[in-house]
């Protein structure tokens, strides 16, 4: 259960940058890997390194440009999408 909360915060935090930093996907993406760095950091060490393994997962398998794209157009599904690849990732690496 705390994996998956911390999952959540990780996605939220990727939410966040969506808004706030939505100019380029690549910087999107480096932004959401310093969020999982700062996660990681926070947790108990015996979680950490299965949360980077889900955390890069959702980072490498998240279409940063659609995110954008949908974030501008006021399309909020980016979430529901970002978060099945975060709990499939999840799934993988659990």
């Amino acid at each position: 259960m705390k994996k998956l909360t911390v999952l959540f915060a990780f996605v939220g935090a990727s939410f966040g940058a969506v808004n706030s930093y939505a100019q380029d996907a690549a910087q999107l993406k480096e932004i959401s890997m310093q969020a999982c760095e700062t996660q990681a950091s926070q947790v108990d060490e015996s979680l950490r390194d299965t949360l980077m393994k889900v955390c890069e997962c959702t980072v490498e398998n998240t279409d940063y440009n659609m995110l954008i794209e949908k974030s501008a157009a006021g399309d909020t599904s980016f979430q529901s999408d970002a978060l099945a690849v975060a709990q499939q990732c999840q799934k993988d690496h659990s």
